[in-house]
């Protein structure tokens, strides 16, 4: 059975917009009853970057991205039971406490495959995240942590996630262009959301694996 890392933040742990608890069946898990022919492990961080610590927790490692990868499946050599890694990372380097630009989340996120290439083979898969929604500006808690300039950068990064994507030949894909975030928050999917993700994601591991 082949086996997949589906890599992200919140989005990918299953963040309620509505409530901030965990909903119970987020895309990950509505992607394993879809391809019950793989064997999927969701590791998802709610505030996780691509590699910028979180100022409020800094020594925090399971929020940065790259950081706790490396300690998780490169160091531990997990890295080789992978046949494809789905990483989905970016949201919060918009934050405003992190600050990136569209192009710095597209090199932040070569770092991953130079990464994985480096101690294994695996395909790899690259999606850019769903736009932060300008609803966000009207929420009790991300207004405070988000910015326009979050909007719009956001609406900018699968453009430079796509060439670098291209030119590393990795597969990508667009979350954007499936899914987008609940208008409650501006930043998290509802469950329909996850389900439109994870029909998606579907169809792009079929292509990609067969």
């Amino acid at each position: 059975m082949k086996k997949i890392l589906l890599f992200g933040d919140s989005n990918t742990w299953g963040h309620d917009p509505v409530d901030m608890t965990r909903l119970s069946d987020p895309w990950p898990s509505v992607l394993a009853r879809l391809m019950t022919q793989y064997s999927f492990t969701a590791d998802g961080v709610c505030g996780r970057t691509t590699e910028y610590p979180d100022p409020a927790e800094p020594e925090n490692i399971d929020k940065i991205g790259l950081a706790s990868f490396k300690r998780d499946y490169i160091d531990t050599g997990k890295i080789k039971d992978f046949d494809l890694v789905v990483i989905m990372l970016g949201t919060n380097d918009l934050l405003n406490a992190s600050g990136a630009k569209p192009e710095q989340i597209a090199e932040s996120l070569k770092k991953f495959a130079d990464m994985i290439r480096s101690s294994s083979n695996p395909e790899i898969l690259i999606i850019s995240p769903i736009f932060i929604r300008r609803s966000c500006m009207d929420h009790p808690i991300f207004s405070t942590l988000y910015s326009m300039r979050s909007v719009i950068y956001s609406e900018k990064t699968a453009e430079f996630a796509e060439a670098m994507a291209k030119k590393e030949n990795l597969h990508f894909m667009d979350a954007s262009k499936f899914a987008q975030a609940s208008d409650i928050d501006g930043i998290h999917l509802d469950p329909a959301g996850h389900e439109k993700l994870a029909k998606a994601v579907y169809d792009k591991i079929s292509d990609i694996l067969g």
